[in-house]
This record gives C-alpha cells, sequence and structure tokens, in this order.
C-alpha cells in the first residue's frame, strides 16, 4: 500500500540552513514538506512574497514532501493527521491542486498508526476509511464531543498523541471586517481539545517563549520586550502573568527565504495569564463532564458567509492560560492588522484541554489576494500555533 519513505540521502535539507541555524536537519526538512504540501494543498506552484519586489518561495514538491510527512518525526502528531485527510480529500475529489502529482498516500496512512499494532490486518484501510469521510472545517476523524475523543473505535489503534488530541483548523479566506477601523482581514481559527497536560502549555502560551518551540520558531523568528515601556500584571480576574509591548519578528516564508527579506516585525501590545490548577479563576471545582462539541462559536462581528466563525471565549474554573495580543505599530508598514488570541481551558469532569487560537492579519502591500495564497497561510499559521 504505497512505496517506502524516501531515503534520507535521497531529500534535499533546506538549502538556507543558517536561516534556522537551532533546527537540525530532520526539522529542517519537515519545514520545507509542510510548506510543500500546504502550497499543493492551495494550488500554489511558488508563494508570494510579503514584501514588495521580494522573490516568491518554490516549495517542496509534493511526491518529496508526502514521502518526508510519512516519516516525520517532529510534526505534531494532530498536524499530520489534518494534512493527510486533507490531502486525501483533494486526491478523492480530484482537485486540481493535485492534477499531475502522482502521489501515493498508504505510507502517510500507515505512519499515523500505532507501531504496536502494526501486525494487525486491514489497519491502514481502517483508518483511511474514516479519514474519506473528511468535511474540509471538522476534526478529520469525525469526534465531535469529548466523549467522541474519549470513546474512539480506532483509538488504541492511533498513534497515543493523535489518538487523544482532536484539531480542527478553520481558515478564513474570505474578508472579515475587524475591530480595528473596519479594515478587511484574514481570520484564522484554531480548535485543539487533547490530553496534553496543562502544564505542557506553558512555554506555547507565552509569546516570549514562542520561537523556542521548533516548529514556531519557523514563523516567529523573535519576540523581546520592548525597552522602556512599562509593564504590569495581569489584570482580575486573570492572575500569573504580565502586560508588556513586545517586538516580534515573523519569518513569512517560514524559514525557507535565503535571507530575512520576508521577516517583518510588528509592535504588541502583549497580556498573558496563567490561571493555576490549584487557583482556578472563579474559585469552582470539577463537575460533571460538560457537553462540548468541536465547532464553532459566536459568529465576529461583519462575518460574511463562507468565514469561520470565532469560538466562544470562555474561562475554566478549573485552570485556564493563554494570551491576547493586538498592534501597536508595524515598523514596517507591512501589516494593518495583527490580532487574536491563545487560550488552554482544562475541561471540568475530564481529562481533556481545550487548545483555541484566532489570528486575524491584514498586509499593506496588497499582494496577498485572498484567491491565490489565502489558504496556504491560513492554513500555515493555523498549524504553526499548535506549538510543540
Amino acid at each position: 500500500m504505497g512505496a517506502p519513505p524516501m531515503p534520507d540521502s535521497e531529500i534535499p535539507d533546506s538549502e538556507t540552513p543558517h536561516v534556522l541555524p537551532h533546527l537540525s536537519s530532520q526539522q529542517r526538512v519537515e519545514a520545507r514538506a509542510l510548506v510543500g504540501i500546504l502550497s499543493a494543498l492551495s494550488g500554489l506552484a511558488e508563494v508570494s512574497s510579503v514584501t514588495p519586489g521580494g522573490a516568491p518561495t518554490v516549495p517542496m514538491p509534493l511526491d518529496q514532501s508526502v514521502s518526508v510527512l510519512s516519516s516525520a518525526e517532529h510534526l505534531p502528531g494532530p498536524v499530520r493527521l489534518e494534512l493527510v485527510a486533507r490531502l486525501m480529500h483533494a486526491e478523492r475529489n480530484e482537485s486540481a491542486a493535485l492534477r499531475g502529482n502522482d502521489v501515493d498516500l498508504g505510507a502517510a496512512v500507515r505512519s499515523l498508526m500505532n507501531p504496536d499494532s502494526d501486525a494487525e490486518p486491514g489497519l491502514g484501510s481502517d483508518l483511511a476509511n474514516a479519514l474519506s469521510h473528511w468535511v474540509p472545517g471538522t476534526e478529520p476523524l469525525g469526534r465531535t464531543s469529548v466523549e467522541a475523543l474519549e470513546h474512539f473505535p480506532l483509538g488504541a489503534k492511533l498513534r497515543p498523541e493523535i489518538a487523544c488530541s482532536a484539531l480542527v483548523v478553520r481558515p478564513g479566506c474570505g474578508a472579515v471586517s475587524t475591530s480595528v477601523k473596519g479594515i478587511q482581514a484574514l481570520s484564522i481559527v484554531t480548535d485543539l481539545y487533547t490530553c496534553k497536560e496543562f502544564d505542557d502549555f506553558g512555554e506555547v502560551v507565552n509569546p516570549l517563549h514562542w520561537h523556542d518551540c521548533w516548529l514556531e520558531s519557523l514563523f516567529f523568528r523573535s519576540v523581546e520586550v520592548v525597552p522602556g515601556t512599562p509593564d504590569a500584571d495581569t489584570p482580575p480576574p486573570d492572575h500569573g502573568g504580565w502586560r508588556r509591548t513586545l517586538l516580534e519578528t515573523v519569518d513569512f516564508s517560514l524559514g525557507t527565504a535565503p535571507d530575512d527579506s520576508q521577516c517583518l516585525k510588528t509592535v504588541l501590545d502583549v497580556t498573558y495569564f496563567w490561571n493555576a490548577a490549584e487557583k482556578g479563576v472563579t474559585g469552582g471545582t470539577k463537575g460533571s463532564a460538560p457537553q462540548l462539541t468541536f465547532g464553532p462559536g459566536a459568529p465576529v462581528a461583519g462575518a460574511v458567509a463562507g468565514v469561520p466563525a470565532a469560538p466562544t471565549v470562555t474561562r475554566s474554573p478549573v485552570a485556564a492560560a493563554g494570551c491576547t495580543y493586538d498592534l501597536v505599530s508595524s515598523v514596517d508598514d507591512a501589516i494593518l492588522v495583527d490580532q487574536g488570541y491563545l487560550l488552554v481551558e482544562d475541561i471540568p469532569g475530564t481529562h481533556t484541554r481545550r487548545y483555541r487560537t484566532q489570528k486575524e492579519v491584514c498586509f499593506a502591500s496588497g499582494n496577498l489576494p485572498p484567491g491565490s495564497v489565502c489558504s496556504f497561510w491560513s492554513l500555515a499559521t493555523g498549524m504553526i500555533m499548535q506549538g510543540c
């Protein structure tokens, strides 16, 4: 069922290792494969530069990218599951995005399974069949509640991090009216329900640590406190954090450009909070498991047809942590809107955490028309924000 993964010696390493010197060779290859798959799914032969006059990025070919995905060691399991589901959907619907690409997804499907279950016959077919029913905007395996996540029939046959995690990426490629001067912006919303421990999200939701994660460092090259700006404690009812003004350097080439030509700098007002489990937010205690579904919440103001709704922001009575960020200024005059949040919460009565993100961004250059690159940037950002 499919060709074996391409030997490492035949997979080209990043031509620009100096851009991401802290990454291993395998991590750089997987980063390029991620860009290659997202580019193919978006129908892009090259990814446009976000800076006027900048050279476009030519992605890794799809067949090589899928080969890398099939033997990936670092890309998070839920991200790999999402990629395989989208590839299968495109292949099944004879998408023009994959036309001319001779790709067999068998090895990629098998790579999602628990290695201890390899000997069991029919596993690849069972998983492929489950993924074949994927509907865009939903969880790849159709898990729509915490109960479904905890009692999924194929659960024991999947890699542990996939069995206990359900990721939904809802990119918005239509225009969404933001609260910043009514400017139209790209909106990216993700929901992740996972058994990952609450404390393990510390570096994921703290902006000062985003560049410490290998996957997030593809995008967030650095995040630094702006000297001389005031800082304060997190305002009530949240606690355990700070309010600061940060300088963020973002690499929109995802580490594939030969230089820093696609790095943009923005100044952001950030509020970070960490409501630890022992304190909670309201002093509440764990109760019965809520009836939650993995779907969008209330629509954002001015939402248009076809654009995903933003999740409802809540606060767990047990534990919640995250940050909000909002644009102060664009150092390069290249960004008009950059705002959003990350939020991780304990779900009372379960062993599950809910991790939600939303990012709204608008470029000043006008060289990123929604029909050509919106799906690429929205998917890329949604997956990178899953962290490590």
